[in-house]
């Protein structure tokens, strides 16, 4: 598996910028990744369930700076990541649950936090976004969407959850981004992708307003 950077700006048929691959990168079975601070995080569930942590302007065959990985981490197919307020927060999609860690974690890290157990309904997690002190996460088996306080942990309810015929979410959800936008209308477009817009709860100020589904069939 690889990673590839584009230009943000990049259209069109453009060779990326930097891959990162190669027996070193370690990177294998990459889901999903995210940037920070000038780091960039992979999560990863190939032969070794980890996080991975790269340079953002790594590129061959390089490896990573540090690394979540081990039994303490509890992992078993880190999916969705994200990174928020000095945290990493990461489904993972075969334990059914949402990992929290500190920004600097290493190794055979415990984590902070785990929301998981039969009160969370989460149902093979994908992938999760963190707004407004609120976590926004895709159920890749139930069609659904369940939020969850950042700060919750444990066999917690959901907060509130997105689901019924109404949403439009009559396919899995595979992916979930945020549309910083005053107004987005749910809108269905031909199969087998959807774009859905939904607002966000109890947001104010320069914050995220809505929120964004590419839903696949």
């Amino acid at each position: 598996m690889v990673t590839k950077a584009t230009n943000t700006l990049t259209n069109g048929n453009v060779a990326p910028l930097r891959v990162i691959t190669g027996e070193a990168s370690q990177m294998q079975g990459t889901t999903y990744s995210a940037v920070h601070d000038g780091e960039l995080y992979s999560s990863h569930y190939g032969e070794t369930a980890a996080i991975l942590v790269h340079p953002v302007d790594a590129n061959g065959d390089v490896a990573p700076m540090r690394e979540i990985v081990g039994e303490e981490t509890g992992l078993t197919g880190p999916s969705g990541i994200f990174i928020s307020d000095g945290e990493i927060f990461v489904s993972d999609i075969w334990g059914s649950a949402i990992r929290v860690w500190p920004i600097d974690a290493s190794g055979d890290a415990v984590p902070s936090r785990v929301i998981a157990g039969e009160a969370t309904l989460l149902a093979f997690p994908d992938q999760l976004v963190v707004s407004g002190g609120e976590i926004f996460c895709a159920s890749n088996d139930a069609n659904i969407i369940h939020v969850f306080n950042t700060t919750d942990s444990g066999n917690v309810t959901p907060i509130r959850t997105i689901t019924g015929e109404a949403t439009l979410l009559q396919q899995t959800i595979q992916r979930v981004g945020l549309l910083a936008m005053d107004d987005v209308q749910p809108t269905a477009g031909p199969k087998p992708a959807q774009l859905l817009g939904y607002p966000l709860q109890g947001l104010a100020g320069n914050q995220f307003t809505d929120i964004q589904i590419d839903a696949h069939g």
